[in-house]
């Protein structure tokens, strides 16, 4: 981290010298020494003691200085339990998204039946709705019927297919039979 600097204080607390880059364990250490002094009068009232942003902006350097420590010389590792965690973290994302995915397929297949279910209803209903349809066209067509059953041999037959808003139906003509004596 090049540039990094102990902040200024108006209460002219001597704080350690520029840092190696990057930072040492001992910048950090001697970093956190200038924290307590600066701090010190600020905890016990004195008139002399920094400010919030003056002891902030120290603590700000501390972190900077351990975000530019570099162990051993080497790239940070982190800490063993890090690792554990993350492995955990990962082991259960990866269990989640295994069963997001069982259950997605489970309601794809379910949503598959129930489209099928509805086609075979529907199918049904279509063949209720005509069966319906038929009987409806033979309960209007029951009186006609029923007054030819009751006709003598020579009255003229009523048209079931011409059957009016009272029930009744227009006679037969020719070339139909219009009689029960020409159905014989």
């Amino acid at each position: 981290m090049a540039g990094l600097t102990p902040p200024p204080n108006a209460v002219n607390v001597p704080l350690s010298p520029i840092p190696a880059n990057p930072a040492l364990l001992s910048d950090i250490s001697n970093a956190h020494d200038d924290l307590n002094q600066l701090a010190s009068p600020k905890d016990i009232g004195s008139p002399g003691a920094a400010t919030d942003d003056e002891v902030g902006a120290v603590e700000a350097y501390i972190v900077g200085l351990v975000i530019s420590d570099d162990p051993g010389g080497n790239d940070y590792v982190a800490p063993a339990w890090v690792a554990n965690l993350t492995a955990k973290i990962n082991q259960q994302f990866n269990q989640l998204t295994a069963t997001i995915q069982q259950i997605h397929n489970q309601l794809q297949g379910s949503i598959k039946q129930l489209q099928g279910s509805i086609k075979q209803l529907q199918g049904s209903v279509d063949n209720l709705a005509a069966d319906v349809a038929f009987i409806c066209q033979r309960l209007i067509e029951q009186p006609v019927l029923l007054a030819n059953n009751q006709v003598g041999a020579y009255s003229p037959l009523p048209n079931p297919v011409t059957i009016q808003a009272n029930g009744l139906a227009q006679s037969l003509t020719v070339p139909n039979p219009t009689s029960r004596e020409e159905l014989n």
